[in-house]
């Protein structure tokens, strides 16, 4: 599991003020950096605010999410840890009985229920979250990389993948609509192939 970088402090509104208008400019700039780990800001964001009232206390919370593979700083490899599993395999952990690592089958778990939301989105007419569908795609890339069965349905699928990702930024509900119904195809057709 990649680590976690955690910050709570009490300040003067003013002291806050100024942590928010530093995060705002690194925003801007499009890059952040938490510890040694830099994130390069390139898509959509999650914001979530929430204000609690309890008895005489007020709780005011801010939330940014915002989901991509990690890059230490100054260096071009990705981050350790796999971005998109649960759990990372370790050299004596245990495999599944097909020779794939255990965190297959949760990712394989979470890309199906992406894979509904996006469908019921597109089904009312809607545009799916465009944080949800980068998501699914970056879980399309992960899936992707297991050696196994349908190895050779692999590019097709990252490059439908990534016709929906590019549907959605670019608000086109129908191409959108399109390229998840091949995903929806193509899984079929791979799965008949090779269960």
């Amino acid at each position: 599991m990649t680590p976690e970088h955690k910050m709570e402090k009490l300040m003067s509104p003013a002291e806050a003020a100024g942590l928010l208008r530093s995060l705002a400019e690194k925003l801007e700039a499009g890059n952040l950096e938490f510890g040694h780990v830099s994130v390069e800001l390139d898509d959509f964001f999650s914001v979530k605010q929430t204000v609690k009232t309890k008895s005489d206390r007020l709780c005011f919370k801010l939330k940014l999410k915002y989901e991509k593979s990690l890059h230490q700083i100054g260096a071009l490899t990705p981050a350790p840890t796999h971005p998109l599993l649960e759990k990372d395999l370790d050299e004596d952990e245990e495999e599944q009985p097909s020779g794939r690592p255990q965190g297959y089958k949760q990712l394989k778990k979470t890309m199906g229920r992406g894979f509904k939301q996006i469908g019921e989105a597109l089904k009312r007419g809607d545009l799916p979250d465009p944080i949800l569908v980068h998501s699914f795609h970056e879980q399309c890339q992960a899936m992707t990389t297991f050696p196994g069965k349908g190895e050779e349905h692999y590019q097709a699928f990252r490059e439908q993948a990534g016709l929906l990702l590019a549907s959605v930024r670019q608000r086109d509900l129908t191409q959108a609509a399109a390229a998840h119904a091949a995903l929806g195809a193509m899984k079929k057709a791979c799965h008949a192939q090779h269960k």
